[in-house]
């Protein structure tokens, strides 16, 4: 079904699913992918004000899981900008809603497909809410889709009611003809999608109606871009070792914990060598088509230590990286297999670790390395290490080709505790190489203070660029802040104007002196104080604990901050549990407590990771005790966050320089209100840009989670 292809027929239709013109079918938005698209017809209704503003409807939706399928919905029609709340304002209630529809995993004949799913759900309004059940066929022969469903509908405006069903036939690859029937109306048209580059397809869908049982209207336009937040390189791998090796058991990953200074690694368990039955019955041509580029004898290698080590070190500094050692734990006789130990910051890779690593190994076996030769390379900030991972010149080849194991086992190795590593005894022949003390790393990103749907404007905002920067200090320590220009603000946003309060203002927004630690193994602590934005000045504590495989993380907060400007001190109290569903891809978080307003209660999260996008869908409720300043209120919304920028940052003189590793966009409506007006400071949670964020790499650094998503090493060795 379409859920198993990059890019498909899944397309949007204008009511808030994936369908034919207007009706849904059992295809869902593939896992992983985006679509957006602009309608100019709201199907359940009659425009009420001909000529006045706009008519039509924003999706925005998302792939989620296999067969899951998540999309918000903006509809209107009117005055986009007026005043709902003042007389005269021609203009409907801009309804804000999402819906969903699931995939049911079920093998049917026919090639059939059989879902389920749920129209506007949350908002402050239910002018559309519906819930359906549809079957798809795809006969083996022949360009046809046959869909037929029963829908229920419990709102006013519900564009079904009872039996609908559709018929399709593919044209040509980019073309299909629909004819459809809503339960109301029966609609014909075609629809299309064409490639626009690997990840990125233009869909666009045209339909007339030629039954008149409703006032819906007659011509009906939409116009979408669908994009694959992963590159289907990465997709493909994920997919061919998760059959082949198990990436998304469900059991928790072993680790054998450092004992008596014997560190062990992370044990794995697969199914076999990729292409044998087992991993010992490799075939020995597999191993020898890597022989070319070690055909040197060690004993009779004219290389000294001491000159790998320094060309090592000139690459990787060439490479975007400081804080450089390397060394070896093994400096007996030459015809010995030699262990380098390498350690360094990715300070010109901060979006992934796991292309810092590849690119660590490539630029090694650059070196030209015997196979039996070893390397463990660590990783830092701030000067403190937070992954580790060991592999052999052989084993690296191997990977690099696409096996997952080798004839001395696994390819790589995750050791559990890559501080205690550097503890061993290590003969270094460089250490310490470019440092980056009192360096500033500077990131540049859009700062973006919006609204969307209210009673005040279909859309408002307030533009501004953000330079946010650290400068390390010293091991663990650092200065943060951040640097806002505005640029441009809409009307509402202006002086005087309903949003004043959220504008941006020019200035240094934040300005922390951080402390980040690790004083017991898998427990990181980060102390901050100073400004976290211009009238809050104060002092925070942040911890994280994630034992064993790291599927399990806990996390807390404290803090208390001076409100200069409206007097009073906050003091946020937050516990977080968060645990890796589908390591590497996707995890479900909890925050409890009182957060940044004194507003008490929770919020739950569903967090999934495309390459470096993360999605974040999200359901929270919130009140001040009491509830009298903040009465009880609940919310559902969603947040994206996007890698800015290329994979690598730029060095210029003393000043690193990037765009921003995740920067967040998104969308809430309140729950069971009766306005959609903007209730600003609920559940707002005081983080800092920098620290605990950058040790977890943005909650990807747990053995499972980090493991799941080795194929993106490969991809950087390549």
């Amino acid at each position: 079904m379409c859920a198993a292809a990059p890019l498909c027929w899944g397309q949007l239709a204008p009511s808030g699913y994936t369908g034919g013109l207007n009706t849904p079918t059992a295809h869902t938005l593939p896992e992983g992918s985006a679509e957006w698209t602009l309608t100019n017809s709201v199907p359940e209704k009659a425009r009420f004000f001909p000529g006045q503003g706009g008519f039509g409807g924003y999706n925005l939706g998302f792939g989620v899981l296999p067969g899951l399928e998540l999309v918000g919905r903006l509809s209107f029609d009117g005055d986009l900008q007026c005043n709902l709340y003042e007389a005269g304002c021609k203009s409907w209630t801009r309804d804000l809603s999402m819906g969903g529809k699931w995939q049911l995993p079920l093998k049917l004949p026919l090639n059939s497909g059989l879902a389920l799913g749920v129209t506007d759900v949350g908002g402050a309004a239910t002018n559309f809410r519906q819930r359906y059940a549809v079957i798809t066929s795809q006969p083996a022969h022949g360009p046809w889709e046959i869909s037929l469903g029963r829908a229920r509908g419990t709102s006013p405006y519900s564009l079904m009611n009872g039996s609908f069903g559709s018929v399709s036939a593919k044209l040509n690859p980019h073309v299909q003809a629909v004819l459809e029937h809503d339960s109301r109306e029966t609609r014909a048209g075609l629809k299309g999608q064409w490639p626009l580059h690997p990840r990125l397809s233009l869909v666009w869908a045209g339909s007339r109606k030629f039954t008149r049982a409703s006032a819906q209207q007659s011509e009906q336009l939409t116009l979408g871009l669908q994009f694959s937040l992963e590159r289907p390189a990465n997709r493909e791998a994920l997919e061919r070792e998760a059959a082949q090796l198990s990436v998304y058991r469900t059991q928790p990953l072993p680790v054998v914990e450092p004992v008596n200074q014997t560190f062990q690694p992370l044990q794995l368990q697969w199914a076999a060598h990729p292409f044998t039955s087992s991993a010992a019955a490799m075939p020995q041509a597999d191993s020898a088509a890597f022989a070319p580029a070690f055909t040197k004898d060690l004993a009779q290698d004219p290389r000294q230590p001491e000159g790998v080590a320094a060309r090592l070190v000139q690459s990787l500094q060439k490479a975007g990286f400081a804080d450089i050692s390397v060394g070896l734990d093994h400096t007996g006789d030459a015809a010995q297999a030699r262990h380098w130990l390498v350690q360094a910051e990715p300070l010109s890779w901060r979006k992934s670790r796991h292309e810092a690593l590849g690119k660590v190994f490539r630029l090694w076996l650059d070196q030209e390395p015997q196979p039996q030769e070893r390397i463990t390379v660590v990783l830092s900030y701030l000067r403190q290490s937070t992954v580790a991972v060991r592999s052999s010149a052989q084993c690296l080849a191997d990977f690099k080709a696409g096996y997952g194991s080798c004839e001395s086992g696994p390819v790589l190795e995750l050791i559990a505790a890559p501080e205690q590593e550097l503890a061993a005894q290590t003969n270094w022949l460089q250490q310490g190489k470019h440092s980056s003390w009192l360096q500033p790393r500077v990131a540049f990103a859009p700062s973006l203070n919006y609204s969307v749907g209210t009673e005040y404007g279909l859309a408002d905002y307030a533009l501004a660029l953000d330079t946010g920067w650290e400068v390390p200090l010293a091991r663990g320590l650092m200065w943060q802040g951040v640097h806002a220009t505005p640029l441009q603000n809409s009307a509402d946003f202006g002086p005087g104007q309903v949003f004043d309060g959220s504008r941006k203002r020019p200035g240094v927004q934040t300005s922390m002196l951080s402390y980040v630690a690790q004083p017991i193994h898998s427990l990181w602590v980060q102390a901050s104080a100073g400004y976290l934005n211009p009238d809050d000045r104060g002092s925070q504590l942040d911890m994280r604990w994630s034992p064993g495989d790291g599927r399990l993380r806990l996390s807390a907060t404290a803090a208390r901050y001076q409100r200069e400007l409206v007097g009073g001190t906050v003091q946020p109290q937050l516990v977080q549990a968060r645990w890796s569903v589908l390591p590497g891809r996707w995890a479900v978080e909890l925050n409890a407590g009182r957060f940044f307003m004194q507003d008490e209660g929770f919020r739950i999260s569903s967090m999934h990771w495309f390459d470096d996008y993360r999605l974040s869908v999200y359901y929270r409720q919130s009140q001040s005790p009491k509830g009298v300043r903040m009465p009880l209120t609940k919310f559902a919304g969603f947040s994206l966050s996007i890698p800015l920028g290329g994979s690598e940052s730029a060095q210029l003189g003393p000043l690193n320089l990037r765009f921003r590793e995740q920067w967040s966009l998104g969308l809430e409506t309140k729950v069971g209100a009766k306005d959609n007006s903007i209730t600003g400071g609920y559940g707002t949670i005081p983080a800092l840009r920098h620290g605990l964020n950058d040790v977890s790499d943005f909650d990807r650094s747990g053995l499972a989670d980090f493991w799941a998503q080795r194929h993106r090493i490969r991809s950087a060795m390549n």
